[in-house]
């Protein structure tokens, strides 16, 4: 299995060249600039979050341990230490495959 911090700067590059995070049926996720350890997403509405590489990590850790969250939609990574940034961390996450996540 790939280090956790080698799947984040893989999806960290994927956002910069895509620039945009969508999965179907849910709200898409604009990149605007990558800041030390954080990355800066416009949501839907325009309002600008960041997102540390750390909730990432975190995110990809809870994936590994119960990979039923790549599925459930952002409401599935409440109560895994990803809070108020729920919908662009798992949106990030689906920039690859489940299978990618885990290996």
């Amino acid at each position: 299995m790939r280090p956790i911090s080698i799947v984040v700067e893989e999806l960290i590059f994927r956002f910069k060249m895509k620039r945009v995070a969508k999965v179907d049926g849910y709200n898409e996720f604009k990149l605007v600039k990558q800041q030390g350890n954080n990355l800066i997403v416009t949501r839907e509405k325009g309002k600008e979050t960041e997102i540390p590489k750390s909730r990432i990590s975190k995110a990809i850790e809870f994936v590994r341990k119960d990979p039923t969250i790549y599925d459930r939609g952002p409401g599935a990574l409440h109560g895994t230490g990803v809070t108020h940034i729920t919908s662009p961390v798992w949106t990030i996450l689906h920039l690859m495959t489940l299978e990618e996540l885990l290996s």
